[in-house]
């Protein structure tokens, strides 16, 4: 079996990874829901919160990258390149989350199952990744591995980033420090902010949802 690794660009400056995934239920995860429910209503679900955050990723000039399960990758700053793309990547978050509170959007009987965002920034490689019978562009990196871990530990309706991508966005961003973070697979902890704003514009974060 052959396997091609294409990675040709290598992304300096760096590139913004913007991660979200369904918070608020056990492992953060949709087993349980898938269990419950009929596929058909979880996949109505999934395609009407993706529909909002593909809209916002290209509203801000970001790419959608891949699709896991319940989960959602965008990438700024490549293939081509984006001006200030560490705040567009946070605005398109924040403007997700706006969203999909105004449509009430929700799994039915979890209310508290709501999205949860991880953005890192950082020097990366994109390129073609898979098989001589397929290819997938992919951006493989430390950021990407961090911006998926902070996702991971953010709660439902909030929007944590990294230290790069804090300094990127500057004055743009108002955060509430977290401290260092322990991220799986991480051997030093990573220093992490929680989003409250983007240029004025507030992340909604009910409190309902906030419990890991």
């Amino acid at each position: 079996m052959s396997f091609l690794i294409l990675l040709n660009d290598l992304l300096d400056p760096p590139s913004t990874i913007y991660v979200a995934r369904v918070q608020g239920l056990p492992l953060n995860r949709l087993p349980g829901v898938s269990e419950r429910l009929p596929p058909a209503e979880v996949v109505m679900f999934l395609n009407a919160a993706f529909d909002i955050m593909i809209r916002a990723i290209a509203r801000n000039e970001g790419i959608v990258n891949k699709f896991g399960g319940d989960m959602v990758m965008g990438v700024w700053n490549a293939p081509n390149d984006v001006e200030d793309h560490a705040v567009k990547a946070c605005r398109a978050a924040v403007e997700a989350l706006a969203e999909m509170e105004a449509n009430n959007l929700a799994i039915p009987d979890d209310p508290d199952a709501k999205f949860g965002f991880g953005i890192n920034s950082g020097e990366a490689v994109a390129g073609n990744v898979g098989s001589a019978g397929r290819l997938e562009y992919s951006v493989i990196g430390d950021p990407v591995n961090v911006g998926s871990r902070l996702c991971g530990i953010a709660g439902g309706g909030e929007i944590y980033v990294g230290e790069r991508t804090r300094e990127m966005a500057g004055k743009h961003l108002e955060v509430e420090p977290l401290g260092p973070q322990t991220l799986k697979g991480r051997s030093r902890p990573v220093e992490a902010y929680k989003v409250l704003s983007v240029d004025g514009v507030v992340s909604r974060q009910p409190a309902a949802a906030a419990s890991r």
